[in-house]
């Protein structure tokens, strides 16, 4: 009997050694598959975008329904926008997020803050900032989590213009290899987006709620594999699947500019608030 343990023993022990040399074998496969892939100085080409039958039938639903797109309806006008003279208006606050000092007159410019230098994210339930990571499933405390870094105020924002322009909210998550860049927005044209990347860049170009435009190009945090990358529209968010090169881990999914002036775009808590996705 003990014999046909040992014989049993050896008999498992030789088939999870083939595992894991087949399961190493797969890994170096992958791996040079990905290198072979891989070119950074690859031309700017299209990615593999999936569209659901459930996101083509939404706006169809909403075309039937009289929601005609509107390209040119006017935008509402920036909560706190600057004085005629370039100066922020009195009860502006900060431009850090988390921080809620607000502009009281020129002494106020450079006093000191404490902020979240990273982005909101939302996931699965839980909020948090990319930059300090401490979760909460509850939005009111999620916005009065104490910020990581120590800075000084500002009230002038670079991109003033564009929050003029209602941006979705987004976030991101990793899955393996993966950065999985997801926006969360309903009634998008299917028939109406351009989605590109290179190595470095990602460049996305939409319009979502009947007519909303969204043109953003991502300065993304680490290489990919446009190649190996692909998208899927679905009937609430469009969600970037991108193969990561390098396999770094990304805290975030880079610098999301606006494609026309070159602008940097920022989520602010206006666009995180809660809603009906």
């Amino acid at each position: 009997e003990e014999q046909q343990q040992r014989q049993q023993q050896q008999k498992q022990k030789q088939q999870d050694d083939a595992q894991r040399q087949h399961q190493a074998y797969v890994a170096q496969q992958e791996a040079l598959r990905q290198q072979a892939a891989f070119d950074a100085n690859a031309p700017e080409m299209p990615l593999r975008l999936r569209i659901s039958q459930v996101a083509r039938e939404a706006y169809q639903e909403a075309l039937d329904t009289g929601m005609t797109p509107d390209f040119n309806k006017p935008r509402p006008a920036a909560k706190n926008a600057d004085t005629a003279n370039g100066e922020p208006a009195q009860g502006t606050k900060c431009k850090h997020a988390g921080c809620e000092k607000k502009y009281e007159g020129p002494h106020s410019e450079g006093q000191k803050c404490r902020y979240h230098p990273g982005g909101p994210v939302f996931h699965e339930g839980e909020k948090y900032w990319s930059c300090c990571k401490r979760r909460t499933i509850n939005f009111h405390e999620f916005l009065s989590t104490p910020g990581c870094a120590i800075g000084r105020c500002t009230f002038k924002d670079k991109s003033s213009a564009l929050t003029q322009v209602e941006v979705p909210r987004w976030d991101m998550m990793e899955s393996g290899g993966d950065a999985v860049f997801a926006i969360y927005a309903r009634k998008i044209d299917p028939d109406n987006i351009e989605l590109s990347a290179t190595s470095t860049k990602l460049r996305l170009k939409m319009t979502w709620e009947m007519g909303k435009p969204l043109d953003i190009v991502i300065e993304l945090k680490g290489p990919i594999i446009p190649q190996m990358s692909h998208a899927e529209l679905r009937d609430k968010k469009i969600e970037i699947t991108m193969k990561k090169a390098d396999g770094v881990h990304w805290r975030h999914v880079g610098k999301v500019l606006d494609a026309n002036s070159g602008l940097e775009i920022k989520q602010r808590s206006e666009f995180a608030l809660p809603n009906a996705f």
